[in-house]
């Protein structure tokens, strides 16, 4: 009976079961509709979620869903970098949604070295650099777009010839050797460290490379933090990683830069006429009795008439483009990234120009929930034109022959050639390159010839000589990452990547003909002139052909072990990490020399081959275990340890392994509550600490090693070939079994604070380094017999201490909805002190070395002027002046007992006006008591320096700031710099046999000449030896303000671009190495770029920029 009424009752129950689930699938509903975002308009992989169930379904590749739910449901909208949605149904049969960006998750996540963090628990001084910032600057690398933009990272170089770059420095870096001295910071780009296969350094040719378009987030590593990167992270830092794509519908990009760029100016020189009247002053100032030598009254008149600038026939503005075109989308399973781009640099001289392309693609796939493949894949492509002159070697002059010579011999021979001279001329109805003659009082011989300026011509040249450059590199990057189910947060990770290159350079000289004046150095005929006697010189020297072939090959791979978890307020993550690298360098040179006109661009016609020829081969490779575990207290409280172990093969086996670790702390004061509560107008406040360990392994492969170099050529012969040189060994440096890793150990405090609602933000950071055991050629400081012969490798010996501070203060905000605006400053202050060197002999007090206890930043030291002359400025104009200031040295003398001396003249009747007059401050220096003597009647250097700066460091700031209203924006960047030591442009006159007159400094126009210029503002350059020593007659104001670079621009109007399926188009124009908003030099004769004697001068870039997404 009982079990009858249960079987009964059960029926019952299972049937009003079955009619209320009846009853509920009939209420429910089928929901559709469409996603959308307010960039890129459809957005698919949204998930879309029936809140407080599983039901869940995501939009298809056109941002649409469906879904079935319960009338009254709730539809919970979410995707990555979007803020959660939620919309009741309401009984409704389509339901649209508009998701918007959530800033706070986009911005909050910060990439670190191997992974990422919240940026709220970033311990480290670690600046996050995005590329938008620099999108728009007209640059052809990447380290000069990053100038400015934080404190601590220096960036020198760079806006010059096509196809030079720029050089990145992060806070202080000292090198004490010739292979240890490296101050590029290590850049890592998408894990993979980036180092030249040929010395094993750091390098940043892949990284100068880049376009903005690839980049997806750049982090520099400034302290500690650099630590898990080991070896060669003493410089610091670079982690760059490159696009993978991000879900949502395709979105197509678009971005063109057109540009012009030309020099910000070029140096003032003397004209024609001016340089025949500087000459002569120059000879009178010696009293050269000689007439023949000086320009003649009807050549000074016939050179008012010349006017040949060469500089300004061969130099021209420049057109600059960049082209990049890139896809990117994808959803929840699977994003992608396309992209290429095109660079071109035209150019400014001849045909040197810069040509690159950029291609790279990169994906993110969800294979399933718990395994993840990523790949990028890469290709680079470079053709850089150079100019080339061997016919300019050799020439040394201490003036413009030297400070600008070398194969790439142009600019500043273009710009400081007499105007008198002609590049061409006709002999005999034949049209010739014109070998120059800037010399009145010495005929400078033969055109066949690279010790003088005779041999050379620029536009000869152009034909004659060239260097070209074909790169090609590509980079495939892969990796796999596998959450592990049975251990919740677990996941280990895998990854590979290769990076190959191969360049190209072919290199010739060609003999040319130039037509020579062989007697411009006698009376009359300074000048090219009826009377001019020529003579077609052929100049073979140097004339060669060489093909270089350069192939570098890079593995590395990795392997990771990633835990994190949650646990209630306590976060836990940990990594531990094996990474191994192999590079591999081989170097090829065919060096053909004696190559004749008929060179047809083939070995064969490039002459017979040379002993120059080599072929090198390199390889090495590293192995490292690192390590990383964090640790929060309800992310309030936080620590972080770092580890890793790298071997080098650069070192002896027992040396191979150094061992780098670091820590951080951080305190979020903020979420404190006894804080909020009582300091409510500070949103954020965290304190950090950070210490680690870092090294370098800068030093040439095998110098533990003794090694034997044949040599084809330079070998003693015996017997019957005595006197012939054959065949021969020599040894290379005398090996240091001993050489180890240098250490660093860098500590860091900062301050992060965010005060009304986040507005007004201040970083600093106060950095303190420890360097030790540091590279040193310590045979060559302490000097080594010349009977030992050879040389020495390094040893580990020096140590330094640096230290400094850094501050970054931003103040962000809007007015009202329309108007938005920022202002950001940057700057900071270091110091250092050498801890361990070699003791040198001091030669005089007033001589900067490295010794312990000083600083690298040396005092500046120079004379000061005797001001008692008769126009109260130092220079001996008179007769009188003459004699009071040798009075003047003759009682300091008498009262020292000895006899009065001017830098070497003993006796009054070779002082010469036009010199410059200097007080008398000291004596003998005695090296055994470190004393010196007091003042003595004689003017040496060194003896009688006084300082005329304390250091030679520059204090300065960065401002970046910038506005947007509506559509329209506006960014720039002023830099304002002061201290160290600023001069005048002292540059000689060369006055050998081989030498040849410049056209100097237009300021020179005014030097004192004793018959035609007694009231000339300088003294004469023909005293160069006594004028030309640093004194505060020259000391110039140091103080510099520059706007960098500026950027105007304006969205077009939305309606018509969606006419033409455009979702945003931006057009703007930027310019860059802008206006100097004071010049301290007379005559403004040069910019504060560049110096009188600059290889090739900064160029100013205006570009006009559109950015296109649809």
């Amino acid at each position: 009976m009982k079990q009858a009424l249960i079987k009964r009752c059960s029926f019952l129950l299972f049937t009003l079961m079955s009619v209320m689930s009846y009853a509920q699938n009939s209420t429910q509903v089928t929901v559709t509709g469409t996603v959308t975002d307010n960039v890129s308009g459809l957005l698919p992989g949204v998930n879309v979620t029936e809140k407080s169930t599983k039901n869940t379904v995501i939009t298809d590749f056109n941002g649409k869903y469906e879904i079935k739910v319960k009338q009254g449901a709730t539809l919970v909208f979410s995707f990555i970098g979007m803020k959660k949605l939620e919309i009741p149904v309401n009984g409704r049969a389509t339901v649209d949604a508009k998701l918007s960006e959530d800033s706070n998750v986009l911005d909050d996540i910060v990439v670190v070295a191997y992974g990422t963090q919240k940026k709220n628990n970033v311990t480290g001084a670690i600046v996050t650099l995005k590329p938008d910032d620099f999108q728009d600057l007209p640059v052809s690398n990447l380290s000069e777009a990053l100038r400015g933009l934080t404190p601590g990272v220096s960036v020198s170089g760079g806006a010059g010839r096509p196809g030079d770059a720029a050089t990145l420095q992060i806070r202080q870096t000292f090198g004490f050797s010739k292979d240890g001295n490296s101050n590029i910071p290590l850049v890592v780009i998408d894990d993979m460290v980036q180092v030249d296969p040929q010395n094993g350094k750091p390098t940043l040719e892949t990284f100068n490379q880049l376009d903005p378009s690839e980049i997806e987030s750049m982090t520099v590593l400034k302290d500690g933090s650099a630590a898990i990167y080991g070896s060669r992270a003493s410089q610091g830092a670079i982690i760059v990683k490159t696009k993978r794509g991000k879900s949502g519908k395709p979105k197509f990009t678009y971005y063109s830069q057109f540009s012009v760029n030309d020099a910000v100016s070029h140096s003032k020189t003397m004209s024609a006429y001016e340089h025949g009247i500087w000459k002569n002053r120059f000879l009178n100032s010696n009293l050269e009795a000689d007439q023949s030598k000086y320009f003649s009254a009807a050549e000074l008149e016939q050179m008012k008439g010349l006017n040949y600038d060469w500089l300004k026939e061969a130099w021209k503005p420049a057109t600059q483009q960049r082209q990049s075109l890139s896809a990117s989308g994808g959803t929840e399973k699977a994003t992608y990234f396309a992209g290429i781009t095109y660079f071109d640099q035209g150019p400014n001289l001849g045909e040197q120009d810069y040509k690159k392309w950029n291609f790279r693609t990169g994906t993110n796939i969800k294979i399933s929930q718990d395994l993840e493949f990523s790949a990028s894949v890469s290709a680079i492509t470079t053709d850089v034109n150079k100019s080339f002159s061997k016919a300019s070697a050799n020439l040394n002059d201490s003036s413009f022959g030297s400070l600008a010579g070398g194969e790439q011999a142009d600019y500043a021979y273009l710009l400081h050639m007499p105007k008198y001279i002609p590049w061409q001329t006709t002999v005999n109805g034949k049209n010739y390159w014109m070998s120059p003659f800037p010399r009145t009082d010495r005929n400078l011989g033969s055109a066949n010839s690279n010790t003088t300026i005779a041999g050379w011509n620029y536009f000869a040249g152009l034909d004659a000589g060239k260097q070209i450059e074909e790169q090609f590199s590509y980079n495939v990057n892969l990796s796999l990452e596998y959450k592990l189910p049975f251990v919740k947060g677990l996941s280990v990770k895998g990854s590979f990547a290769r990076s190959q290159s191969s360049s190209y350079t072919e290199q010739y000289q060609l003999p040319y003909d130039l037509a020579r004046i062989t007697n411009h150095h006698l009376a009359d005929n300074h000048l090219e002139n009826p009377n001019s006697v020529y003579a077609i010189d052929t100049n073979i020297r140097g004339s060669r052909v060489y093909y270089t072939t350069d192939m570098d090959k890079l593995i590395q791979a990795n392997f990771f072990a990633t835990y994190a978890r949650t646990f209630g307020n306590h976060n836990v993550s940990a990594m531990f990490g094996y990474e191994q690298s192999e590079a591999w360098n081989k170097n090829v040179r065919l060096a053909y020399e004696g190559t004749s006109k008929d060179y047809l661009g083939n070995s064969t016609t490039a002459g017979p081959i040379s002993t120059n020829s080599q072929a090198v081969k390199v390889e090495s490779g590293t192995q490292s275990y690192l390590g990383r575990v964090n640790y929060s207290f309800k992310d309030k409280y936080l620590v972080e340890f770092i580890f890793r172990s790298d071997a080098s093969t650069k070192f002896a086996p027992q040396n191979y392994w150094g061992f780098f670790p670091g820590a951080q702390l951080g305190w979020v004061v903020t979420k404190e509550d006894w804080f909020t509560e009582n300091v409510s107008w500070i949103n954020n406040l965290k304190l950090r600490y950070s210490i680690g360990k870092t090294g370098k392994d800068n030093i040439d492969y095998w110098r533990w090693l003794q090694f034997y170099e044949p040599l084809p050529d330079k070998g003693a012969q015996f017997g019957s070939n005595g006197g012939l040189l054959g065949g021969g060994i020599t040894p290379r440096p005398n090996p240091n079994e001993n050489v180890h890793w240098d250490t660093t150990i860098k500590n860091n405090v900062g301050i992060d604070i965010g005060i009304l609602k986040n507005r007004l933000q201040l970083t600093a950071d106060f950095y303190y380094d420890k360097s030790t055991e540091m590279l040193i050629g310590l045979a060559g400081e302490a000097g080594t017999p010349i009977t030992v012969g050879g040389g020495f490798a390094e040893v580990n010996y020096a140590a330094i201490d640096a230290w400094g501070t850094e501050f970054s203060l931003n103040w962000n905000d809007k007015i009202k909805e329309n108007f938005s605006y920022n202002v950001g400053v940057n700057f900071g202050f270091s110091n250092n002190e050498v801890k361990k060197y070699p003791e040198l002999a001091r030669t005089d007090a007033n001589t900067n070395i490295t010794q312990v206890g000083a600083s690298t930043f040396f005092p500046v030291w120079g004379f000061n002027t005797w001001k008692q002359t008769s126009t109260g400025d130092g220079i001996l104009r008179t007769d009188e002046d003459v004699a009071n200031y040798w009075n003047y040295l003759t009682e300091r003398a008498t009262a020292a007992g000895g006899v009065p001396s001017y830098m070497g003249i003993n006796n009054v009747t070779a002082m010469r006006k036009g010199m410059l007059a200097y007080e008398d401050t000291g004596g003998v220096y005695n090296a055994s008591t470190g004393t010196q003597a007091g003042a003595d009647g004689r003017i040496m250097r060194n003896e009688d320096y006084v300082k005329m700066a304390n250091n030679n460091r520059t204090y300065g700031f960065t401002t970046n700031m910038g506005f947007k209203y509506k559509s329209v924006y506006f960014k720039t960047q002023i830099q304002t710099s002061w201290g160290g030591y600023n001069a005048l442009d002292l540059v000689k006159q060369g006055t050998s046999s081989a030498h040849n007159d410049w056209a100097h400094e237009s300021f020179w126009t005014d030097m004192y000449d004793a018959t035609d210029n007694p009231n000339g503002k300088y003294p004469n350059m023909g005293q160069q030896d006594y004028i030309f020593a640093p004194s505060d007659f020259w000391q110039m104001n140091t103080f510099r303000c520059v706007i960098r670079n500026m950027t105007f621009g304006f969205e077009l109007p939305k309606e018509p671009m969606k006419q033409l399926n455009i979702q945003k188009a931006t057009l703007g124009i930027t310019g860059n190495n802008l206006w100097d908003l004071y010049n301290p030099y007379p005559d403004h004769y040069r910019n504060m770029y560049d110096d009188s004697a600059s290889r090739y001068p900064t160029l100013r870039t205006w570009s006009i920029n559109l950015n296109v997404s649809f």
